[in-house]
């Protein structure tokens, strides 16, 4: 499932998501991410390494959680995929605390609010594929990438599990 958006263009190519949203797939994520099911990870091995060799120049980035919410979960769920899959990666990005989480939040108030990323890595050129396990409205991994392109990256693309 490809999304392409007019306004991702300065900052993001393209998503591309490896399964549709629906109810097995929300259960199956609600068991990994929020019910610590750290196993479930295996579910999508296969899949995630078949798309990643699509990107063999780019530089692998997880989306990062912030330290409340790895301190709840024990774990970064992106990470677990990547991990799970033997994928090396590289953590560029740091997220900022925030009260709320984007999953708690609704549709108009994920747009809204300052940009939750950092880098401090500058970059010349380099692609990126940014991999999370989930493409809501997108905020998250244009806010991502843009702050990636301000750092000096080439093109980012972003792998998600679900959309």
């Amino acid at each position: 499932m490809w999304a392409k958006h007019p306004n991702y263009s300065d900052v993001l190519i393209s998503n591309h998501s490896i399964y549709e949203y629906n109810d097995s797939l929300k259960e199956l994520i609600k068991r990994f991410k929020y019910n610590g099911d750290y196993a479930l990870a295996g579910c999508f091995r296969q899949e995630l390494i078949e798309h990643i060799k699509l990107y063999k120049k780019s530089i692998i980035i997880p989306l990062p959680v912030s330290s409340l919410r790895l301190k709840e979960r024990g774990f970064n769920q992106t990470e677990a995929l990547l991990e799970c899959a033997g994928i090396s990666y590289e953590n560029l990005l740091k997220r900022i605390d925030t009260e709320i989480s984007q999953a708690k939040k609704q549709k108009a108030a994920r747009h809204k609010g300052e940009n939750p990323f950092q880098t401090e890595k500058v970059l010349n050129g380099e692609n990126i594929l940014l991999i999370d396990d989930l493409y809501t409205t997108g905020t998250t991994i244009r806010r991502a990438a843009s702050v990636l392109k301000k750092s000096g990256a080439g093109e980012v693309r972003s792998l998600t599990i679900g959309r």
